[in-house]
């Protein structure tokens, strides 16, 4: 195995899960450790507007906490947020750019109407998808108000480690699961969580439709959520009613969920079940509520950074 730990953390409002992984001669990845530390009440408060630590020395203090048992000699760390800290928006863009920070400039412009702040505030990333006729270009943009974001950026910073790379909940999952299952270009990927609902749709292999809800603890309006995404990305994308759809979920009633959904989806919704082999070393109760932070450290772990 290659020595260089890669860390993955996933923030969530009331717990820290961490993992660090190796690289195998075959370039795969083991786990060498997981932790999970709870976060006392008060500490988060996730929103998108206002930094989200309320109280940043005991943020600190737990951070250290959950990774200084996996570093080794690493600080480099890959973190994933949950849907309300930010945006994660699929876009056409019809201006031509001359390189990444451009594009990015003019798109925090032109989604000024979807932003939840003075476009000036918001630090806006993208990712060119695919490029078509008379210079348009399909892109991937997350969106975070500045000042939330380089909160974060500054207690990690503070907790002794680099935050190379930032990401959301749901995108980290599909980070996870795509190397591991076939969904094929046309698919849906659904989460369902104590906390949090989500949906990605892909077509040809593109992101298309991306909508993602920070829910309150056990809501009993989980599915109710879900089918609101659902009956809007078949309005925009007629043919989303007729692809494969996944189901990821930690939440203990999981299987319950994705009969309701079925019924909601009109036919059978797929729940994705990491198998252990698939990432030795980590439990298999532990499987779905890890696969975020996995994500987030095995993006790192491509990525070559």
């Amino acid at each position: 195995m290659s020595g260089r730990i890669f860390l993955g953390l996933d923030v969530g409002p009331d717990e820290l899960r961490a993992v660090a992984l190796q690289r195998t001669v075959k370039k795969q990845s083991v786990l060498i450790g997981t932790r999970r530390v709870p976060l006392e009440e008060g500490v988060l408060r996730i929103g998108l507007r206002e930094p989200n630590v309320l109280r940043p020395e005991r943020f600190v203090e737990a951070v250290r906490r959950i990774l200084n048992p996996l570093v080794g000699n690493e600080d480099r760390l890959a973190v994933t947020l949950g849907a309300g800290t930010g945006l994660v928006i699929p876009a056409e863009m019809e201006s031509t750019f001359k390189n990444k920070s451009e594009g990015e400039n003019l798109l925090r412009w032109q989604l000024k109407n979807q932003l939840p702040v003075d476009p000036a505030e918001m630090r806006v990333d993208i990712q060119v998808l695919e490029k078509a006729d008379a210079g348009r270009s399909l892109v991937l943009a997350g969106a975070m108000v500045s000042a939330v974001l380089e909160q974060y950026e500054a207690l990690f910073i503070e907790a002794g480690f680099n935050p190379v790379n930032i990401d959301f909940h749901l995108l980290s999952l599909l980070n996870f699961y795509r190397p591991r299952f076939d969904f094929g270009n046309d698919f849906i990927l659904m989460m369902i969580e104590s906390r949090e609902i989500g949906l990605l749709y892909f077509q040809g292999g593109i992101p298309r439709f991306f909508r993602a809800r920070q829910m309150k603890p056990n809501s009993g309006r989980l599915v109710q959520e879900l089918h609101r995404s659902l009956v809007t990305c078949h309005d925009e994308f007629p043919g989303s009613a007729r692809v494969g759809a996944f189901l990821h979920g930690s939440d203990p009633r999981t299987e319950t969920l994705r009969v309701s959904v079925s019924e909601i989806f009109g036919r059978e919704v797929i729940l994705l079940k990491p198998h252990q082999e698939m990432t030795p070393g980590l439990e298999l109760e532990d499987y779905h509520s890890l696969a975020a932070a996995i994500g987030a450290a095995e993006g790192l772990m491509w990525s070559g950074r």
